[in-house]
């Protein structure tokens, strides 16, 4: 009987791994892989970003189930970033406060609605592996942007379709202050296309949209939107590996944006100088006293739920409420919104809710900002492409976070994919990062 290899011993077992055949780097493989963009994942993610973008299909809650069956079946290893973490950790501290909500069936349901927008953020995460994958979202997510809030806010400043010489379109884009915001995120995405050694055509309408999408910007006169815009271009100044051309870029955009501006815009840059003093405000414009009153009311309910809030969906009841308490209050009556984000989820959530949301976004920041360090020391080109990516990411959070003292942008998608795609960048597979750019 002749003796097994575990019979005779490890030097057998030694002799039978030396003639084993080797594994070989299958570059063919990785280039086909590292180009295929295409997946349950991403093409769930594509459909939703048309939805969320055109509101002509009620198809989003389909897309994202079908998109998380598919990560969940096809993708390994399952990815969970940082920011997803502590977003959890919101939602539980949310989950708690529920039952003790002045609404607790409206709570519920908001509660579910933000759940949501983490599933989302999951999707991303996991559909979002390659380079190819992400260039495709990217590129989806700029046509969605440029064909129907764009479009259409270009469409109403052609015909004079505003209000008080303020434009913007429709849905959750109607709303100056968050279309404003929203376009920091194509604006950064358009950046990097730029930056990066993708098809021509790709980088002339990345460079179309760095001109047109700040004159959007502009014509939503959103004083928000404006400062989130220039702290924005400073970082990316700061922080760029080609300042004096970079530098010179951004005059020459300004001056085009600036140049086709109404009257209307320079009025109400004028009349921010009014926004230095309280006794002043009524002589800026009627949003920026109304928004004070606001939040004199938001301070108060803060300050009598300070530790948990008055439950997650329930602040327009409350303020209903509160806003009869004093006559000072009257122009702010009415279910209104806080028109804040961290003065929306302080007075939801209390101080420990928002600690946990501004972790999401301070942990994600802190993750690219690792990266692009890391990459900042190699002198690869993808490397380099990449820390571009992370740096553009990075400034529209900055913009974002300062359009978000004045809006409520706590249960919008929009950022909260920003911070998935982010994290998804860093997570690349840099085996077929570097087969894509060989390819």
């Amino acid at each position: 009987m002749t003796p097994t290899v575990a019979e005779r011993g490890p030097v057998a077992r030694n002799q039978v791994r030396r003639e084993a055949p080797r594994r070989t780097f299958d570059r063919a493989r990785f280039r086909k892989v590292a180009a295929s963009p295409w997946s349950v994942g991403t093409v769930s993610l594509i459909v939703y970003l048309f939805v969320v973008h055109s509101y002509k299909i009620n198809l989003g809650t389909t897309a994202i189930v079908l998109g998380l069956f598919g990560v969940l079946v096809h993708e390994r290893p399952i990815r969970v970033s940082p920011a997803m973490y502590w977003f959890a950790g919101y939602l539980a501290w949310a989950l708690i406060g529920v039952p003790g909500s002045v609404d607790a069936s409206s709570s519920f349901t908001a509660w579910t609605d933000t759940l949501k927008i983490l599933l989302i953020m999951f999707l991303a995460l996991n559909a979002i592996r390659t380079p190819a994958q992400h260039r495709l979202i990217t590129l989806a997510w700029l046509g969605m942007f440029a064909f129907y809030p764009v479009r259409g806010t270009l469409f109403n400043f052609l015909s004079g379709a505003g209000s008080f010489g303020r434009y913007g379109w429709n849905f959750v884009f109607s709303n100056f202050n968050d279309m404003a915001a929203l376009t920091l995120i194509p604006l950064a995405m358009s950046l990097e296309r730029l930056r990066s050694t993708d098809k021509k055509w790709v980088k002339a309408c990345a460079l179309a949209g760095l001109i047109v999408l700040p004159f959007i910007i502009l014509i939503t006169q959103s004083r928000a939107g404006e400062m989130g815009l220039a702290l924005m271009m400073l970082y990316l100044l700061t922080n760029s590996r080609y300042k004096a051309r970079l530098f010179v870029a951004m005059l020459a955009i300004a001056g085009v944006a600036l140049a086709f501006a109404p009257k209307s815009v320079w009025d109400r840059i004028r009349g921010m100088s009014y926004l230095t003093s309280v006794e002043t405000l009524g002589l800026s414009d009627s949003s920026a006293e109304q928004r004070y009153v606001i939040w004199q009311v938001a301070e108060k309910i803060i300050a009598d739920n300070p530790v948990s809030g008055v439950g997650i969906g329930a602040y327009s009841r409350v303020h209903e409420q509160y806003a009869f308490l004093k006559p000072e209050w009257d122009i702010a009556k009415g279910p209104r919104d806080t028109h804040s984000t961290y003065l929306h989820v302080l007075a939801e959530t209390g101080v420990i809710g928002l600690a946990l949301f501004l972790m999401i976004f301070f942990s994600a920041f802190y993750e690219l900002q690792t990266f692009a360090k890391k990459a900042k020391k190699s002198t690869l080109a993808v490397d380099r492409q990449l820390r571009d990516r992370c740096q553009a990411y990075q400034a529209a959070l900055i913009g974002l976070t300062i359009c978000a003292v004045f809006g409520s942008m706590q249960t919008m998608v929009f950022p909260f994919l920003l911070i998935a795609m982010g994290a998804a960048a860093v997570r690349t597979d840099r085996t077929l990062a570097i087969a894509a750019a060989a390819g």
